[in-house]
This record gives C-alpha cells, sequence and structure tokens, in this order.
C-alpha cells in the first residue's frame, strides 16, 4: 500500500484495515481519518490495487480485506504477497475468496456485518 499509493498510507489506515476482515466509509469518519466523500475514495482505490474487494449489503458497501479474511477462516497461515495490477491474473479478483468473489445479487451480509 505504501509503495502503490504513498499519498494515502497513514499508520490508522492501516490499523483500521486489520481491526476487522471488513470495514465501512463510516468506519474511516468516526476514526477520524477522512470525511465521507474522501473516504469513499481512499477505499475504492484500495480496491483499486487489489487491498479491499468491495461488497454491496443491502444498502450499504463494505470493503473486505480478503487476504485477512483467509487468514482467519483458513488453517494454513500461508500469506500470498499482493499482485501490482500490471502483473494481475486474468481474473483479476482471483486472490478474493470465491465466497466473496460471486458477488451474486442474493448475497446477503452476515448478521455479524450488520450495522449497529
Amino acid at each position: 500500500m505504501r509503495a502503490s499509493l504513498p499519498k494515502l498510507y497513514s499508520h490508522e489506515l492501516v490499523s483500521l484495515l486489520f481491526e476487522l476482515p471488513y470495514c465501512r466509509i463510516s468506519s474511516l469518519t468516526e476514526a477520524g481519518i477522512a470525511k465521507r466523500q474522501t473516504a469513499s475514495q481512499y477505499l475504492k482505490q484500495l480496491v483499486g490495487i487489489g487491498v479491499l474487494a468491495e461488497v454491496e449489503a443491502g444498502k450499504e458497501k463494505l470493503f473486505i480485506h480478503p487476504k485477512l479474511m483467509q487468514l482467519l477462516t483458513r488453517d494454513s497461515n500461508r500469506f500470498v504477497r499482493y499482485i501490482k495490477k500490471a502483473q494481475a491474473l486474468p481474473d483479476e479478483r482471483s486472490h478474493i475468496p470465491s465466497s466473496i468473489r460471486s458477488r451474486s445479487v442474493g448475497w446477503k451480509a452476515p448478521a455479524s456485518m450488520a450495522r449497529r
């Protein structure tokens, strides 16, 4: 992230991305990292470089951190480095777990992700 988006990188943002395997725009605004529009741009830039995956959950968007999700849900803790966009495989979302990648219309966020 620091190499791909140096202006976006901050310790606070990286810490927030590793608190939970997902975040919302409001997560960044509540943490005081950015205002709503800027937070949305930050998260979309992170989707653009493959750090996050954007998923619609009802009328809001969740930004899933697929690599953290894999570390939390798999027995293996093998971590594959991020691939730069220019080197990406034909399916640029190949590093995203298939359960997230499907993005089917019927996908519903688990109750644990519901807004409190």
